[in-house]
């Protein structure tokens, strides 16, 4: 779950950067900055909440993957 964090956290930092460079593109430049953020947060909750992964397994099946 943690490697899963980092990796969300990796790709939620690159979609920000994206967001920036076309952020001259409004909608585009908005939306990879939302998802890039949201990426990012989600990522670092999974590697808090890492320890906590059997729980989400039994309530959604395989949960986020």
């Amino acid at each position: 779950m943690q490697i899963a964090g980092s990796v969300m956290m990796g790709l939620g930092g690159v979609l920000g950067l994206i967001g920036l460079l076309t952020i001259w593109v409004p909608i585009f430049g908005i939306i990879f900055l939302m998802i890039g953020f949201g990426l990012f947060v989600a990522g670092q909750f999974l590697k808090r909440k890492g320890r906590h992964h059997a729980v989400l397994r039994k309530q959604g099946g395989r949960g986020l993957f």
